[in-house]
């Protein structure tokens, strides 16, 4: 843009040229084996975008029993957005819908293995585990769900149903075999998803 003045019965010239908005680096990635192994993929860096190494907070409740393993961990970047994971396990079906039915925003889209939103994902899948080698089969109903809480909200593009579901499913696959050590292999489709 070039601004002509007077100043002073001269003419001033200044010409302001729109500066490129600087190049974004590559994000600094999530420590490996943080969240127990959950997030050991570049994509959940890349999603986070953090500048810095971002600090992470988990809590877990190991197999009992009488109850499936848990784990939640909460990942915030040098831009103050935070990634949350959470693992939740039922002994039924139908107690997994009802912790599923309090996780889900209203707004989410349903796909066959879960629903989806914007910013927010949940996977349900099943977990075959032992508490010995010679003790029987026990299944455990879980969600696995993640969501981008960013303060700068609708001034960052929301990563959308279809990437949120991808890291999900990513999620619940890592998962599997390094925080829940579930036996089974998970039938989860890789996408594109078709929602409804």
């Amino acid at each position: 843009m070039i601004i002509a003045s007077s100043a002073g019965g001269g003419l001033l010239l200044w010409q302001q040229a729109d500066d490129p908005e600087p190049e974004k680096g590559p994000a600094a990635r999530i420590p490996a084996g943080e969240c127990r192994g959950t997030l050991d993929d570049p994509r959940f860096s890349d999603l986070l975008q953090s500048a810095s190494p971002p600090s992470v907070r988990t809590e877990s409740a190991p197999l009992i029993r009488t109850a499936p393993a848990s784990l939640s961990c909460v990942v915030t970047g040098s831009n103050q957005r935070s990634l949350v994971a959470t693992l939740q396990g039922a002994a039924t079906e139908a107690e997994r819908t009802r912790n599923e039915g309090q996780q889900v925003p209203r707004d989410f889209v349903a796909f066959p293995d879960g629903e989806a939103g914007d910013r927010f994902s949940v996977v349900r899948f099943s977990c075959v585990t032992k508490l010995t080698p010679d003790s029987p089969d026990h299944i455990w109903y879980y969600t696995a769900a993640l969501s981008l809480q960013s303060p700068d909200g609708p001034a960052v593009p929301a990563p959308g149903p279809q990437r949120m579901t991808d890291l999900t499913v990513a999620l619940a696959r890592q998962a599997a075999g390094k925080a829940l050590a579930c036996t089974n292999t998970l039938q989860l489709p890789n996408g594109p998803y078709t929602f409804r």
